[in-house]
C-alpha cells in the first residue's frame, strides 16, 4: 500500500481529503489503510459478505437464490466514507483531479487486474448524450482510463437518456435501464468475455441491463469491473 501511494503523491502539499492532515496525495496513507482494505465479497455481485453460507461459496444468498446476468462481478472499494464523497465530487463537481488517485485504488485492489487481464473485449457503461452535455465529461471514462484503460471500445455499447438514478428506489432504477442499452456493433462480443467498467454498484440495475443486452448480442459471459460497491 505505501509503494502505492508513493507512486501517487504529487510534488505540493495538500490536505488529505478525508482527515484533513498536511500530506501530498488526495488522501493519507493512515486514511487508505483505514477505509480502502479489501474484503471478501460475493463474486456474482460484488456485495461485502458477512459471516455465513457465502464466505464458504463465495456468493451471497440474493445471487445464490437469482443469479444475475454477471457471471463475474469485482469492486475495489465500499461506496461509503470517504469514497462516496470523493466519487461525488468526481462526477458531480468536475474534481477530475482525484479520478487518477481513485483509478489507482481501483486497479490495486485485489481482483481487479485479474479480471481486466482476462477478459477478451473491455466497455465502459456508456452515457446519454443529455447527461453528457450536462457534465462536460464522461466520468467513468475519465476513471477507466486512470485505471489504466488504454484498450476500453467506446462504440459498442450506446445509451439511451434517462433520468438521473440518485435517490430512486431499486423498482424505479430497473424501470429506467430496462431498455437503456443497444448494441451498434456485436462483431466484436461473438462468443467472447466482456468486462463492463462502471463506477458505482448499487442496486445493480445498470449493470445487469447492459449485461443482458451484451449477452443478447452474443457475448459469452459478462463481467462486471465497479470502483465502488453500496453495502447490501
Amino acid at each position: 500500500m505505501r509503494t502505492l501511494l508513493q507512486r501517487l503523491q504529487r510534488p505540493w502539499p495538500s490536505l488529505c481529503a478525508c482527515c484533513g492532515d498536511w500530506q501530498e496525495a488526495p488522501f493519507c496513507l493512515a486514511c487508505v489503510r483505514d477505509f480502502a482494505q479489501p474484503r471478501p465479497r460475493c463474486r456474482r455481485c460484488a456485495v461485502a459478505l458477512t459471516p455465513g453460507p457465502g464466505l464458504a461459496t463465495g456468493v451471497c444468498e440474493a445471487c445464490t437464490r437469482e443469479p444475475p446476468p454477471l457471471t463475474r462481478c469485482v469492486a475495489a472499494l465500499d461506496y461509503a466514507f470517504p469514497w462516496s464523497g470523493a466519487i461525488a465530487r468526481v462526477k458531480f463537481q468536475g474534481h477530475v483531479g482525484l479520478a487518477g488517485f481513485l483509478g489507482q485504488l481501483w486497479r490495486a485492489a485485489p481482483g481487479s487486474e485479474p479480471l481486466w487481464e482476462e477478459a477478451d473485449c473491455r466497455l465502459v457503461i456508456p452515457s446519454g448524450r443529455a447527461r453528457l452535455r450536462e457534465r462536460g465529461f464522461h466520468a467513468v471514462a475519465v476513471l477507466a482510463r486512470a485505471f489504466g484503460g488504454a484498450a476500453l471500445q467506446h462504440d459498442v455499447l450506446r445509451c439511451h437518456d434517462r433520468a438521473h438514478q440518485v435517490g430512486a428506489t431499486r423498482a424505479e432504477r430497473q424501470a429506467q435501464v430496462a431498455q437503456a442499452f443497444w448494441v451498434d456493433n456485436a462483431a466484436p462480443l461473438q462468443g467472447r468475455t466482456v468486462l463492463v467498467l462502471d463506477d458505482v454498484y448499487t442496486t445493480g440495475a445498470t449493470l445487469h441491463a447492459a449485461a443482458r443486452c451484451l449477452r443478447d448480442a452474443g457475448a459469452r459471459e459478462v463481467w462486471g469491473l465497479v470502483l465502488a460497491r453500496t453495502p447490501d
